[in-house]
């Protein structure tokens, strides 16, 4: 029987995925009902010795409206890419909106439906921190599912964003906790050299998104900053693509890729 997000949240300290400053931030956030429903395919199902999960989460905001084409063939690269790698039948895709919500839950990378201009629908304002602490639990909580039927996975956390944190339903308060339980989070994930967050930040011509993803942990060298143009956002999914497919490949020195930031 598939376990639930809580199941998985106890499990994740046992298992080293999460400590406990990290489990008490995603309980309290109350993310169980949303994490359980993204867990997506039975690891028991899968029959390689190891996986490598790759999420991603997308700007799905107004500011977006005339880059969507642009980032709908940015995330179908990715996968494409993916795909013609060696390590394909291990990959398993998420994909999520900071408004939309989920796109698909965690699955083959072969049965993963492709983006489309339907699919990328606008829509919202930009929740960024409680969107990245979301996709980040479920993440977390599938290294564990994993983790307990005795199969490691290597994770690829891609956000790309137009914009820097917005939600007027939450106040300055909520938002601070929110940016410091991020941080929390992805020190935490980052401390176990299996997970690689990858932030796009694309110019919105007023915010330092170097200064948002690295206050929030994110280190510099994985950090892309392309112009707000249709032709720096193509060539920054291509960095991606190409990071990306490097890091499933590298099973064996995932902790220097890691630290080697991308493949240009």
């Amino acid at each position: 029987m598939s376990q639930t997000a809580t199941q998985l949240l106890t499990a994740s300290l046992a298992e080293g995925t999460f400590n406990q400053s990290s489990l008490n931030i995603l309980v309290n956030n109350n993310l169980q009902a949303t994490i359980t429903n993204a867990l997506g395919v039975d690891p028991n199902t899968i029959p390689s010795s190891e996986v490598v999960l790759v999420a991603e989460l997308l700007d799905d905001s107004g500011s977006m409206s005339h880059l969507v084409d642009e980032a709908v063939r940015g995330c179908n690269l990715i996968d494409e890419a993916l795909i013609a790698s060696k390590q394909s039948a291990g990959i398993l895709r998420y994909t999520r909106f900071l408004n939309g919500g989920q796109v698909h839950p965690f699955i083959e990378l072969e049965h993963a439906p492709k983006m489309d201009s339907s699919t990328y629908v606008i829509q919202g304002c930009t929740p960024l921190y409680h969107e990245i602490l979301t996709t980040l639990g479920i993440v977390g909580a599938k290294v564990t599912s994993f983790s307990l039927v005795g199969v490691p996975a290597r994770c690829v956390t891609v956000v790309v964003t137009d914009g820097a944190d917005y939600d007027p339903s939450v106040s300055g308060q909520a938002t601070r906790k929110l940016k410091d339980d991020c941080k929390t989070v992805i020190e935490d994930l980052l401390a176990q050299e299996n997970h690689i967050v990858i932030a796009v930040g694309i110019n919105d011509g007023s915010t330092d998104f170097k200064k948002v993803f690295m206050e929030i942990g994110v280190p510099e060298k994985w950090i892309l900053t392309p112009s707000n143009t249709e032709a720096e956002v193509r060539k920054a999914f291509q960095v991606v693509s190409r990071s990306t497919v490097r890091a499933s490949q590298t099973a064996g020195s995932f902790s220097q890729t890691a630290l080697a930031g991308f493949t240009t």
